[in-house]
């Protein structure tokens, strides 16, 4: 299982932005738009599982993504409910995938600022 990924700008290493609760990767466009001056930005649809949502399947489906869209090292960016999924990635990735886990508020341009310097 995969999930839609409706945001994928830029190129280079490639950065996965993981939504809130009740957002869309639309709500990171602007975001992604700033960070695709340097970098692959990917943000997909959490919610984009069938129904009933339950937390593993929608981990299992962003493990299919991320194999698809980058396999090997990626950044991710996990706010709210996304920093949530992040955490469960990391502790079911293989260590020599080399996933970076970084946590911030992307609505803050200093914090992405600091992140891509």
């Amino acid at each position: 299982m995969e999930l839609r990924v409706p945001v994928d700008l830029g190129s280079g290493p490639t950065i996965v932005i993981l939504h809130g609760f009740a957002m869309s990767p639309n709500t990171y466009r602007a975001t992604a738009e700033i960070l695709a001056r340097r970098a692959r930005v990917v943000i997909p649809d959490l919610f984009d599982v069938e129904r009933p949502w339950r937390y593993p399947e929608v981990l299992a489906a962003l493990t299919g993504t991320l194999d698809r869209v980058g396999p090997g090292r990626v950044t991710l960016i996990g706010h709210s409910f996304g920093g949530g999924l992040e955490l469960g990635l990391a502790a079911v990735t293989e260590a020599n995938r080399g996933d970076i886990l970084v946590k911030l508020k992307p609505d803050r341009k200093r914090d992405i600022d600091d992140v891509m310097e």
